[in-house]
């Protein structure tokens, strides 16, 4: 086996979402756990190539086109007006004409010719060519990273002989038009293995792929190594929380995705009034556990960007003061940049975590720390992750009608069950890493 591997995801990766990193870095422990793996991802919001944290992070437009990846926005400003006219000709050329999706976009053509000596790149992206020249390997699928525009660059490279496998991947179960499909089918054909995180895109693709090859196994996310306990301690101490969490806390990481300001209040229809119930409801929900427990509670940083809308720290900043307990000595919020290695880390340190966020949950899995889940029924990765894969569905709290007691009952159930709970956790445990370590296993001959 090689002493190094280069290997490209081609996929925006947000460092600022942890969860993103954590998919990332998990990636990185499961597949090379004895080998230098030097890692390249994608920025779409970055003009120039950066190192963060030991990855290589390259800007989004040497790979995409900016107008491709917008989404339809609520808004007056100039950006969200633009993204809203973008995200409508794609939409409706994908409606009317299909088969212009099927032509593998300028970008993917172009970094193809770069990497390959034929054309000269542009000089800002000099950097970044003469970085993945050297690639041996694509990894491509994380978390719902895999679109037809990353299968058009996966595509171009297998043209030049450059292997690649999809691991991670939540699929596209919501693509079935007959053009769409035909691309992907080409990515998964040549591809040397075809490795889904979540049952329910692992159905699809096995229907719509019959003839082809696909597994089901844990997010990699499960597998990545938390901050040694030594490094968590000393971190721990430079936050200045040792005190903090010497009495019993619970950890919270709160979120405002597509799942909750649009999939969730169901008695709301506006995004932002969305946004006020779900603030309200937390508010009262975290006032309720100040006063019925005295547990010390921390706001974790999961998310912190990469624009204001993105940042947790805001949403739990908000929530506190709704609370009426922004001063109060039993409640913090942690706002450092911390990464999805010290982070999971720093939960094995709660008593219990209240999450929001799904790569928190999952963290707090692979550490066992017991949890309740709080998210969208229309969310696939709490159906298909959370509740049909890993059969956690009762610590599943669902805020299309929330209720604040309901939802209180549901988290001292889960409290008055704790030691059952954490044995539940240690047992799923195991089976995680078997399943990650036969990842491992099967997947070794291909990186010789």
């Amino acid at each position: 086996m090689k002493n190094k591997i280069v290997v490209l995801c081609p996929e925006y990766v947000p460092l600022e979402n942890k969860g993103e990193e954590a998919i990332i870095r998990g990636t990185i422990d499961v597949l090379f756990p004895n080998i230098e793996c030097e890692y390249h991802i994608v920025d779409n919001n970055s003009k120039v190539y950066y190192e963060s944290n030991g990855i290589h992070v390259h800007p989004g437009d040497l790979f995409f086109s900016n107008w491709r990846s917008r989404e339809f926005e609520l808004g007056l400003s100039f950006r969200q007006i633009y993204s809203s006219i973008c995200s409508l000709i794609r939409n409706g050329m994908n409606k009317f004409f299909p088969f212009w999706i099927l032509r593998p976009h300028r970008e993917a053509i172009n970094f193809a010719k770069y990497i390959s000596g034929v054309k000269i790149p542009p000089k800002r992206h000099a950097k970044s060519v003469e970085l993945l020249k050297n690639i041996d390997y694509v990894i491509a699928g994380h978390n719902g990273g895999l679109d037809e525009y990353v299968c058009h660059i996966i595509n171009e490279l297998d043209k030049l002989n450059i292997s690649y496998g999809i691991f991670g991947s939540s699929m596209q179960p919501n693509y079935k038009e007959k053009n769409m499909l035909s691309v992907f089918e080409k990515t998964f054909k040549n591809s040397n293995f075809n490795i889904a995180r979540n049952p329910i895109g692992y159905e699809w693709a096995i229907k719509y792929f019959p003839k082809l090859n696909f597994e089901l196994r844990p997010d990699p996310a499960f597998g990545m190594t938390p901050t040694s306990e030594d490094e968590i301690d000393s971190l721990i101490k430079n936050l200045k929380i040792e005190k903090f969490l010497s009495k019993k806390t619970i950890m919270i990481t709160t979120a405002e995705p597509a799942p909750i300001t649009r999939k969730s209040f169901d008695e709301h229809t506006f995004p932002h009034q969305k946004i006020v119930a779900h603030r309200k409801f937390l508010s009262e929900f975290i006032t309720k556990i100040y006063e019925e427990t005295d547990y010390n509670i921390l706001f974790l940083p999961h998310t912190i960007g990469p624009d204001l809308r993105m940042d947790d720290r805001k949403i739990s900043e908000d929530v506190i003061i709704r609370s009426k307990l922004e001063n109060n000595s039993r409640v913090m919020l942690l706002k450092d940049d911390l990464s999805a290695k010290e982070l999971k880390g720093i939960i094995k340190n709660a008593y219990f975590l209240l999450g929001e966020r799904v790569h928190s949950i999952i963290g707090a899995i692979g550490v066992g720390t017991p949890f309740m889940c709080l998210g969208s029924p229309h969310d696939l990765r709490l159906k298909g992750i959370l509740e049909i894969q890993m059969e956690l569905g009762n610590n599943i709290y669902h805020l299309n009608y929330p209720k604040v007691d309901e939802a209180y009952n549901m988290f001292n159930n889960l409290l008055n069950n704790y030691e059952q709970e954490k044995n539940n956790l240690k047992h799923l445990n195991k089976k995680i890493k078997s399943s990650l370590l036969e990842v491992n296993h099967n997947l070794s001959e291909f990186f010789m």
